[in-house]
């Protein structure tokens, strides 16, 4: 029973996407924040859990990044209706989305098989997010540090992150190309393994 408490930390945060939504609608930043933080905590221990005990479960595989882009996605997008973020940098994000996801979809389908690590690039680029979102929060819930987080958001954060988006999109299109040339001479019906970057 203790194995399956990093899938109960991923659904904490699958089920905090609603309270955060609402505060954000309701213009409660402060707890916006601290929501953001604890979604952000469950993101980290259920991962060290099941990676140091062994507690990894397919359900945790399908779960865990479904919660992390559910809750991002809800963010960026409410800060776009607000005109924190503008549109264009959230067309950029959600297109680098929809790009690795079509490459893996396309990829499984073809090679019935998906053995890509995230890059390295990809890591960054995930964090350069957080902390833009993490900025434009603060920024909205302190009005005194508004201005000075203003200036680093706007154009420098925007500018950062949508270039680690563009960069790491075109990284997984490189690294799945590569491998799908190296696949051509392979049987499709390999060994399946899954994994969604």
């Amino acid at each position: 029973m203790i194995a399956q408490l990093p899938n109960a930390i991923t659904l904490t945060r699958l089920l905090l996407v609603v309270p955060i939504g609402y505060c954000m609608l309701q213009e409660y930043w402060y707890t916006v924040l601290i929501l953001l933080v604890l979604a952000g905590l469950t993101d980290l221990f259920d991962g060290l859990l099941a990676r140091k005990f062994g507690w990894e479960t397919r359900f945790g595989q399908i779960v865990d990044p479904i919660a992390d882009k559910l809750t991002f996605g809800t963010v960026v997008v409410l800060l776009t209706l607000h005109g924190s973020i503008p549109l264009w940098l959230t067309v950029v994000v959600f297109a680098r989305e929809f790009v690795i996801l079509l490459g893996a979809v396309l990829y499984r389908l073809l090679f019935k098989t998906l053995e890509v690590q995230p890059l390295f690039v990809s890591k960054l680029n995930t964090v350069l997010q957080v902390v833009l979102l993490a900025l434009i929060v603060l920024s909205l819930a302190n009005e005194s540090a508004d201005q000075a987080l203003q200036s680093i958001v706007d154009p420098i954060g925007f500018w950062v992150v949508a270039v680690s988006a563009f960069v790491s999109g075109a990284a997984y299109v490189f690294v799945w190309s590569k491998k799908a040339s190296e696949h051509g001479n392979s049987s499709p019906y390999s060994s399946n393994t899954d994994g969604i970057p």
